[in-house]
């Protein structure tokens, strides 16, 4: 088994939605970002590639590449599960905390747990019971260099799908 953690977050800027978990939500600000920002995404991709001693998100998809400019974030963790894969890997589970004010998770949690698990092509249900749980946070305030943003942490594990001997 190998443990991996992941860490992301980003600052609300100008605009009426954000990326969570691949799905858009309707939203009083934008997330001010390189790609499209997705928090729950950049985290759950840090703790994959952590657990595979990788490095992190910004070693494979680097905010100074144009290529990534606005990317789906989603590119990036079918990438992680591609060298997951690649290395006789599975996930056991994701333990995921999401911090912000608004949106509130507790109303868009399943949502999430719909969109990541069509990324990962895992049954929701299994999802939401054994590979992932999202723990709901509100805290007074979120601060990036003096504005308000979201914050989120993963920690996830590995099993190898290798055969014992």
């Amino acid at each position: 088994m190998r443990i991996g953690y992941g860490y992301d977050v980003h600052a609300f800027g100008p605009g009426t939605l954000i990326v969570l978990g691949g799905v858009k939500i309707p939203h009083t600000h934008s997330i001010v970002a390189h790609s499209d920002g997705d928090v729950v995404i950049h985290s759950i991709v840090d703790a994959i590639l952590g657990a595979l001693s990788l490095g992190d998100i910004g070693r494979w998809f680097p905010d100074n590449n144009p290529l990534w400019k606005d990317a789906k974030s989603e590119i990036f963790l079918r990438k992680a599960l591609d060298l997951m894969k690649s290395k006789s890997f599975s996930i056991n589970n994701i333990d995921m905390t999401i911090i912000c004010e608004k949106p509130k998770i507790s109303e868009i949690h399943e949502l999430l747990i719909k969109g990541v698990s069509e990324i990962c092509e895992i049954d929701p249900k299994e999802i939401y019971r054994w590979f992932m749980e999202m723990y709901i946070d509100s805290s007074e305030w979120v601060m990036v260099p003096n504005v308000f943003g979201m914050a989120t942490y993963a920690d996830g594990g590995l099993m190898s799908t290798k055969p014992y001997t």
